[in-house]
């Protein structure tokens, strides 16, 4: 069969166009200047697509295939579960700067308010984000839904109740979204110099040898 490489593009509107086409429908390949004619057999398609749990060779991503074991310290913090967290984080830190802003509509939280509050995101889990996801088939708004789930947390406890339109109050989307990927870049950041002071001390004690040596 004729191996060809080079661009194809300006065979486009040769005379075997027609033929060409032909092929390319009945899964053929055909190269350009007569090339012979590659037959392939059709893919078949089902209804539905296969079940594929993941592993390294149905990982979308390398991140999450050949080289999942050696990220995984990052997978808490750079994850959509960690990105949830830090959402739930920043929204919680606005909630009680506005309660200590001196707004007569919210005055300040107990500390007993502002211990649970800052739990919230501190003892964060993947339940907690699947609820999230959850309210997020109703909202269709990602933010949104962490905004729900906040106030569905705030059930039982009346000085919070109170105060719940406050939660995300004069926020767009977009400041809870760009602060809470800066707490995920100085997480994973804090993981990374981790693994440089590896590779650091190993450099130093490599220098070493080579002085004794010499």
């Amino acid at each position: 069969y004729e191996m060809l490489t080079r661009d194809w593009s300006s065979d486009v509107c040769s005379s075997d166009q027609p033929a060409r086409a032909e092929g390319a429908a009945k899964g053929a390949v055909r190269g350009p200047q007569g090339g012979r004619l590659l037959q392939f057999a059709p893919m078949q398609h089902t209804s539905s697509p296969p079940d594929c749990p993941l592993s390294p060779l149905t990982a979308l991503s390398p991140l999450d295939g050949r080289y999942a074991a050696k990220l995984q310290a990052l997978r808490p913090i750079m994850s959509e579960l960690g990105y949830m967290q830090r959402r739930v984080q920043v929204e919680v830190t606005w909630f009680i700067a506005l309660s200590d802003a001196g707004l007569a509509q919210f005055p300040p939280l107990p500390a007993s308010a502002r211990e649970f509050l800052i739990g919230l995101w501190q003892n964060f889990s993947e339940a907690d984000a699947q609820a999230i996801k959850t309210i997020e088939k109703t909202t269709n708004h990602d933010v949104k839904a962490v905004e729900y789930w906040i106030k569905g947390q705030f059930e039982g406890r009346p000085e919070l109740q109170a105060a719940g339109e406050f939660v995300h109050f004069a926020c767009t989307s977009e400041d809870i979204n760009n602060t809470s990927h800066a707490l995920q870049l100085q997480a994973g950041r804090a993981v990374l110099l981790q693994g440089l002071d590896t590779v650091t001390a190993l450099t130093q004690i490599g220098r070493a040898s080579c002085r004794e040596r010499v």
